[in-house]
C-alpha cells in the first residue's frame, strides 16, 4: 500500500510539470502563429492532446518504475529491488521534470522575444500585463513550480535528518499549495471578484470595494 501510495503521488506530481510544459508549447503556438491556432486549435483538440500525453507519461513512469528496474536487477530481495526501483525511478523522475522546464523556459523566451518585437512594429512602448492575461498566468505558475522545485533540490540536498527533511518538504509543499490559488485568481476574473467581496467583509469601511466589485459583477455577466 505504501509504495502504491508513493507511486501515485510521484507520478501525479510527474504529471504537473508536464502539464505546465504543455501550457507553455500552447502558449508558444499562441503568439508563433495565431492564425494556425485560431484554425487548428480547439478546446477538443486541446483536451484531446492532453489526455493523450497524460496517459503516454504514466504509462513511462509506471513501466520505468516497476519493468525497467526489475529487468536491470538480478537480486530479486524486496530490499534490493525496492531500492534499485527508487533510484532508477528518482534519476529518470528528475531528468523528466528538468527536460519539461527547459522546455518550457525556451517556450518562454521565445514569447518574449515575440511579444518584443510586435511592440516595436506596433509602435506601442506601454503594452499592459492584462494584453496577455493568461499567458503571464502560466508563467507565474511556471516560475512557481520552479522554485518549488529548487527549494526541493536544496533541501534534500543539506544532508538533514529524516525529521528535518520531512519538514522541510512539507513546508515547501505548503507553500507551493498557498501559491497554486493566486495563479487562478490571475486567472479568471470571477476568482478575483469573489476574493474581493471577501475583502470587503474584512474591510466594511472601504467603499470604493463595493464599486469595484459591482463593476466586476457587470463586466462579467455583461449587464448594462
Amino acid at each position: 500500500m505504501n509504495i502504491l501510495v508513493q507511486v501515485t503521488s510521484i507520478n501525479c506530481a510527474f504529471l504537473a510539470y508536464v502539464t505546465v510544459g504543455m501550457m507553455s508549447l500552447e502558449r508558444l503556438i499562441l503568439f508563433y502563429d495565431p492564425n494556425f491556432y485560431l484554425r487548428h486549435v480547439s478546446s477538443k483538440l486541446v483536451k484531446t492532446i492532453a489526455y493523450c500525453v497524460w496517459l503516454a507519461a504514466t504509462l513511462l513512469y509506471l513501466s520505468l518504475r516497476f519493468l525497467v528496474c526489475f529487468l536491470q536487477t538480478e537480486d530479486f530481495s524486496l530490499y534490493h529491488v525496492t531500492g534499485k526501483c527508487n533510484t532508477i525511478s528518482n534519476n529518470g523522475y528528475i531528468a523528466g521534470i528538468a527536460v519539461t522546464i527547459f522546455i518550457a523556459i525556451l517556450c518562454y523566451i521565445k514569447i518574449f522575444l515575440i511579444i518584443k518585437s510586435d511592440v516595436k512594429l506596433s509602435m506601442r512602448p506601454n503594452v499592459s500585463v492584462k494584453h496577455y492575461k493568461a499567458t503571464s498566468a502560466v508563467f507565474v505558475y511556471l516560475v512557481i513550480i520552479i522554485l518549488t522545485s529548487a527549494g526541493y533540490l536544496l533541501v534534500i540536498k543539506l544532508n538533514l535528518s529524516q525529521v528535518a527533511l520531512r519538514f522541510g518538504l512539507d513546508i515547501i509543499t505548503t507553500v507551493n499549495c498557498i501559491l497554486d490559488p493566486f495563479v487562478y485568481v490571475l486567472w479568471f476574473k470571477e476568482c478575483r471578484m469573489e476574493m474581493l467581496k471577501m475583502l470587503s467583509v474584512c474591510l466594511p469601511y472601504v467603499p470604493s470595494l463595493e464599486r469595484i466589485i459591482e463593476n466586476m459583477r457587470k463586466d462579467i455577466f455583461h449587464m448594462t
